[in-house]
């Protein structure tokens, strides 16, 4: 039966807390715990039903750390939970993301300029225990980072802090702080460092004009050199143009001179060859007309002194030859090469050698005019 009471008793505190809402936890500025209310288990009460319990609600947002009446601390869960009878101090730490401003922080930099810096700490709480722990955690935090930015500040030249904005340089200066603040036990156990920006930046304002005036230097020099180095690339790619036109020009003139020349080679074979046939058939006509010429005078001289047969036998060779079909050319023009084309520097001798049946012919009617004699 008692295990059954206590079960009801259980069930009891559990149906109070669940009705119960969670308390709604607010934290000021520069402060991540905030005590909430005394739980006491009186032990009466446990004697009588045998439960000794508490229902802890917890915000979505915070943790909950309970100190039992040992001094021992525990970051529980929300829901039921039995301990001994006694007082248990709660308290709640805060889940958020949080920011805080530094103080001006006045320091020399390695190149002798005064500045003056404040800086914006995005920062969380990641282990509520180790939190508590800590007297004042948030303004021992923020005593740390600007000793750091102190350090920072007399460790850099005065260029290097004023970049500051490049994303490179940004994240050089989180990373400054960053391993600083792993260097501190119980601090870097209890807040993590998301990021660091410097939100005031004070200097020399005559230090600052003169940068200022350097940085528009510098500018109008890059662009003079991007527009020189822009008109010298477009000078080359104009005479690169006009070289490869020049090229293409000259070899354009080559090959029509070439063409050129290869016609009027041409024409002149051509002119040779003609010549040479039209003298060719020039001779052949004269050798033609010289041989009927003279067979029309043996057959109306009947006077001849030699003997009529061996004049007929003239006569019919000649005939016979001169019906020959023979190739006009047997031989090629003198002063020409293989291809039929004048030598340079070579007289043009355009009559050909008589043929085997031209100089037949003109042997054999030079025989029957001398028969004729």
């Amino acid at each position: 039966m008692f295990p059954a009471i206590r079960d009801l008793v259980r069930e009891e505190i559990r149906r109070k807390g669940r009705r119960s809402s969670a308390p709604d936890i607010s934290f000021e500025e520069k402060q991540v715990i905030n005590d909430g209310e005394s739980i006491y288990l009186r032990e009466g009460w446990s004697w009588l039903t045998g439960v000794s319990a508490f229902y802890l609600s917890l915000p979505a947002t915070s943790w909950g750390v309970v100190t039992h009446p040992d001094g021992s601390q525990h970051s529980p869960q929300g829901g039921l939970y039995e301990v001994p009878p006694g007082v248990y101090k709660l308290q709640y730490v805060d889940q958020h993301e949080r920011h805080e401003y530094t103080d001006r922080v006045s320091e020399v930099t390695t190149d002798g300029e005064k500045l003056t810096l404040s800086m914006l700490l995005h920062y969380r709480v990641i282990n509520p225990l180790v939190v508590c722990q800590i007297d004042r955690p948030v303004e021992t935090l923020m005593a740390n980072i600007e000793t750091d930015l102190a350090q920072y500040i007399r460790t850099h030249a005065h260029n290097d802090i004023a970049e500051s904005g490049d994303t490179r340089e940004a994240g050089k200066i989180h990373q400054f702080f960053l391993d600083r603040h792993l260097k501190r036990n119980l601090l870097s156990r209890a807040f993590r460092i998301n990021s660091v920006e410097i939100k005031d930046f004070t200097g020399d304002a005559e230090y600052f004009n003169m940068r200022r005036n350097q940085a528009l230097q510098q500018r109008r020099d890059e662009i003079a050199t991007e527009e020189f180095n822009r008109k010298r690339e477009i000078e080359r790619i104009h005479a690169e143009h006009n070289l490869e036109i020049d090229h293409l020009k000259a070899a354009a003139k080559a090959e029509m001179q070439a063409l050129q020349g290869r016609i009027l080679d041409e024409t002149r074979t051509r002119e040779i060859e003609l010549e040479r046939i039209r003298r060719k058939d020039e001779r052949r006509h004269e050798l033609l007309v010289g041989a009927i010429t003279t067979i029309r005078q043996a057959i109306e001289n009947a006077g001849y002194s030699h003997d009529s047969s061996e004049i007929k036998s003239i006569i019919d060779e000649l005939l016979i030859t001169i019906m020959t079909d023979a190739p006009i050319m047997d031989h090629k023009a003198k002063g020409q090469d293989q291809t039929g084309t004048a030598k340079y520097g070579e007289a043009k001798d355009t009559t050909p050698p008589l043929s085997t049946v031209e100089q037949k012919i003109k042997n054999l009617t030079n025989t029957l005019r001398n028969l004729l004699k």
